[in-house]
């Protein structure tokens, strides 16, 4: 399995009954400070940390890559830690997203609550910090307002997908595509060239928040709904 260079595996010797920790933050010196943080004080194990947003997506709905717990920074461009806990959330119900922000709680808690956090905690209050790790792990919630990983899938599962946020080419590509044609004769029926149609798709994965084809065309026909 291969990382970005903002990626990297860390092997803890604790025990394998530790929660598995994964983080994401773009700062590379936080990164390494929340992860001695963590196995320090025995919270879990850090198994991967990174700073590219989409990344932490991707590792976090793969099975073979899947914390526990994701803890991420909530205010980071141009995803921000909301948007990725709402990705993730809207497909599963793990892992447990633990949000944190160096910013007062009350800034980012109720974006964090409504995007499917467990919990929300300041980087500067280590002890709270560790603690939150240890109750969002353990399935419960850290602050008020917050609701367990399973009910908040189910609402935010539940919510339907913005057609309207592609546009007119990207939606007709859509239609295409979900009426099974496959990409080279989307391009005929579109008059345009099979690297056009794979751009409408690409950027119809990034507005909708879909990791594949596959996923992107569930959504649009509303059969993940």
């Amino acid at each position: 399995m291969s990382y970005t260079a903002s990626m990297s595996r860390l092997v803890s010797a604790q025990s394998p009954l530790c929660p598995s920790i994964a983080l994401l933050d773009n700062d590379p010196i936080t990164l390494a400070g929340l992860s001695q943080i963590i196995e320090q004080h025995h919270a879990g194990r850090v198994i991967w940390t990174t700073s590219s947003a989409q990344q932490a997506v991707h590792d976090c709905c793969d099975p073979a890559t899947r914390p526990d717990v994701l803890v991420t920074d909530v205010s980071m461009k141009p995803l921000s830690g909301g948007e990725v806990c709402h990705r993730i959330r809207r497909r599963l119900s793990r892992p447990a997203i633990l949000a944190i922000t160096s910013f007062p709680l009350t800034v980012y808690e109720q974006e964090a609550s409504a995007s499917g956090a467990q919990g929300i905690a300041s980087k500067a209050d280590v002890s709270a910090l560790v603690n939150a790790v240890r109750t969002v792990s353990a399935g419960g919630t850290w602050g008020q307002g917050f609701e367990p990983a399973a009910i908040a899938h189910l609402r935010i599962s539940s919510q339907r997908i913005d057609r309207g946020v592609l546009s007119g080419r990207e939606s007709e590509a859509m239609d295409l595509l979900a009426q099974g044609y496959a990409v080279s004769v989307v391009a005929v029926k579109m008059n345009v060239t099979g690297s056009a149609v794979k751009s409408y798709i690409a950027r119809a994965k990034s507005k909708m928040g879909a990791t594949s084809l596959r996923e992107l065309i569930a959504m649009w026909t509303g059969e993940n709904q």
